[in-house]
């Protein structure tokens, strides 16, 4: 899935200051990852710096994150592919988790963030990518 199109990223009359992608590849089939990404309320059994997580993964559906440091984000999803990923809109940012099949029972997942704010956005300093990934290979052990 390639959702991101930096031409098409950015707000209208923004400049782009960094896009930065990470990705993990995980032993799992590609619905379990999907599971694992887009059941929201679990996140923060797996994902130590969320402490609450609301919303819906859905076309236009708004997202709200509860970070452990006390602050709080709103994302809109501004796109779904399912299986695949989606794109999350937030303050300075726009997140793509994507999934890629390798086999049947092994899948890339790919954070890429694509920023217009020369500082880090809440959600880079809140909810690094990397350690987003990491959190979702520990939790994907634990998928029946």
């Amino acid at each position: 899935m390639d959702l991101f199109d930096v031409a098409t990223a950015l707000p209208r009359g923004s400049r782009l200051v960094r896009q930065r992608s990470v990705s993990v590849t995980v032993d799992l089939p590609l619905y379990a990852v999907w599971y694992v990404l887009t059941d929201l309320a679990q996140y923060p059994d797996w994902e130590p710096r969320i402490v609450a997580i609301s919303g819906l993964v859905k076309s236009r559906g708004r997202v709200t994150v509860l970070f452990a440091d006390g602050r709080w984000s709103l994302f809109r999803v501004a796109q779904v592919e399912r299986l695949t990923g989606f794109r999350l809109r937030g303050a300075g940012i726009r997140r793509e988790l994507a999934a890629r099949p390798l086999s049947d029972s092994r899948v890339e997942v790919t954070v890429t963030d694509v920023t217009w704010s020369h500082r880090p956005t809440l959600a880079e300093a809140a909810w690094p990518a990397d350690e987003l990934l990491e959190a979702l290979a520990r939790a994907a052990d634990r998928v029946p």
